[in-house]
């Protein structure tokens, strides 16, 4: 069992190492976040991660942080050392682990003969962790912890890693897969110009890799498949596919598990016809549909073959039946643990109030204790509701109640549920409310959580005396403001929901003159326990506000200006019951 401490340690580790691999590919990046992870959710003192070189049995140093380090560094072939000698298969401890490929964790080193000091290292080296990375059947590498004190690591740290390890080995074998896939697309475009007989040999050699590659890839022109590789008709347990089947038909966009939709006419991403367009890109969770009528959840990476108009796109299926039973284990968890705290955290904060409603009874200074005991009673007791509220919207997802509500009516009422706060910081609250703006149906609990979140972000980050823009609008999908890719001519049907109201969309943005947002990756404030250095919640807040969006059928943005930031979401106008049946718009 691990202990809570370390299941803390854990469980950020693992967010953080899934948030930052989801947004690189890039495999020295790859290594580094793993070494940086790794090292930030463990005591050792030192971190490094060698990679297998199969040719030439032996593992080399590809990453490495040590506690005096500001950040992980990737270890270049070329780069030669004391402590960066490579390890021959057997040899060492590491060696070792690489041949049983069974971790181990070594309390003193000096008792181990298998442990190999080498000449001049600057490293002392008392006790240590030595985790296989292995991939199937094949061993990719291995990450090694070590400490200058005897019996530094425990256990139930090693049962955490071997997780960890079987994350890592997934990111470092597709980076790699996808470096060999770019460099062979380099060869390719470089040798057309040479003749037929070597361009032959490099699309024989293209074919191979994505025919041993261990995740589907289909190539669609206008929805319809003209390539697939065999470990996609694994995934779809079928021996062949019919030419010409539709994508669609196999692969359809889960809301309940997408972070973004891709947008235009199927699952094909609206391109651009300017003269500076970039290959378009769209990633998104889905579901495919097997031979039997079973679905398993995957993963799915496209990008059009060249950024000419009506190019056909390449797609990467990946399955992630795992990730998601694990996603699934990790909520249920969460909900036990926050309902075991939440009854005691709830009775030390009834007898905090008892105390703050007497504390004129008690010296000046007491008070001043009471007073932030109670603040942190209500900041656990909000964090607790936050973890529930996210690990339910996981475990059922699309438990929606619709009903016929007006929007602007939920931001009014945000607005003057913080009335004092915006009272305190003499913040300026300007509503640019669409004063035609027609009921539709949606879950006022649920939306009004994701208002209500907005605007304390909005209030948090904003200085004494800024300024706070709400607005509202309703427009089709071809009139959406430019940041916002088009979301296709129809509303995604939702569980529960109404009919879709002549692809009409409802817009609603919060603006505010405050801090802002990451200039280079705005969306990954959405990211599960993201926080910046000024703020205090638990990082699940906007994380919610887009599983509650998207499980609308919308879709939640982030957009940095300057100063401040503008977050908007669009949801589909559903048209209430009262509407569709009698022509009239009256709630």
């Amino acid at each position: 069992m691990i202990s809570g401490s370390h299941h803390t340690a854990f469980l950020e580790m693992l967010a953080r190492l899934g948030s930052a691999l989801r947004h690189t590919h890039d495999y020295r990046q790859v290594c580094e976040t793993i070494v940086g992870a790794v090292s930030s959710g463990t005591e050792s003192e030192n971190c490094s991660l060698y990679v297998l070189d199969g040719e030439r049995q032996t593992l080399f140093l590809r990453a490495a942080m040590g506690s005096r380090d500001a950040a992980p560094m990737y270890v270049p072939d070329d780069c030669v050392g004391p402590n960066r000698q490579p390890f021959r298969l057997g040899e060492g401890i590491a060696g070792r682990v690489a041949v049983s490929r069974r971790p181990e964790l070594i309390g003193n080193v000096t008792a181990d003969e298998g442990f190999v000091g080498r000449p001049g290292m600057a490293v002392d080296v008392a006790s240590l962790v030595c985790v296989p990375v292995i991939d199937g059947d094949e061993l990719i590498g291995i990450i090694n912890l070590s400490h200058s004190r005897e019996q530094a690591f425990a256990v139930e740290q090693l049962t955490m890693l071997e997780v960890v390890a079987d994350q890592a080995a997934k990111a470092l074998r597709n980076a790699r897969l996808i470096a060999e896939l770019q460099r062979d697309n380099r060869f390719l475009a470089a040798e057309v110009t040479v003749g037929g007989r070597q361009l032959e040999a490099s699309e024989r050699r293209y074919r191979l890799l994505v025919e041993r590659a261990l995740d589907g890839i289909v190539v669609v022109d206008d929805d319809r498949l003209s390539y697939v590789n065999p470990c996609f008709l694994r995934m779809c347990d079928r021996e062949t596919l019919e030419p010409g089947t539709r994508f669609s038909s196999l692969v359809t966009v889960d809301l309940r598990m997408s972070g973004k939709l891709p947008a235009g006419e199927g699952l094909e991403p609206a391109g651009s016809d300017s003269a500076d367009a970039v290959v378009p890109e769209v990633r998104f969770r889905g579901l495919l549909r097997r031979a039997e009528g079973q679905q398993i959840p995957v993963e799915v990476a496209g990008c059009a073959v060249s950024d000419a108009p009506g190019s056909a796109w390449q797609y990467h299926v990946h399955d992630i039946s795992g990730r998601v039973r694990f996603e699934r284990l990790r909520d249920s968890f969460f909900a036990y643990l926050v309902h075991e705290i939440k009854n005691p955290i709830t009775v030390i904060n009834s007898y905090l109030q008892s105390l703050m409603a007497d504390r004129r009874h008690f010296s000046k200074r007491r008070q001043k204790v009471i007073v932030e005991m109670e603040q942190a009673g209500k900041r656990l007791l909000t964090l607790l509701q936050d973890i529930l509220a996210y690990s339910r919207l996981n475990s059922v997802p699309g438990d929606l109640k619709f009903s016929c509500r007006q929007m602007n009516d939920e931001i009014n009422n945000a607005v003057d549920y913080f009335s004092p706060l915006i009272t305190e910081k003499k913040v300026a609250v300007e509503r640019r409310l669409h004063p035609d703006l027609p009921p539709f149906e949606f879950d006022r609990e649920q939306l009004s959580r994701v208002i209500v979140n907005l605007m304390d972000n909005a209030l948090k980050f904003c200085n004494p005396g800024g300024r706070i823009v709400w607005s509202s609008a309703v427009c089709a999908a071809t009139e959406l403001p430019t940041f916002i890719p088009a979301l296709g001519r129809a509303a995604p049907a939702v569980p529960g929901a109404g009919a879709a109201d002549d692809g009409r969309w409802v817009v609603v943005s919060i603006a505010d003159d405050g801090t802002g947002l990451p200039a280079e990756h705005p969306e990954i404030v959405f990211d599960e326990f993201y926080t910046s250095r000024r703020g205090r919640g638990s990082g699940l807040g906007l994380s919610i506000c887009r599983k509650i969006v998207v499980g609308h059928g919308g879709e939640i943005y982030a957009e940095p200006l300057t100063p401040g930031s503008r977050f908007t979401f669009v949801l589909p106008c559903r048209r209430c019951p009262q509407t569709v049946a009698g022509g009239s718009e009256t709630a």
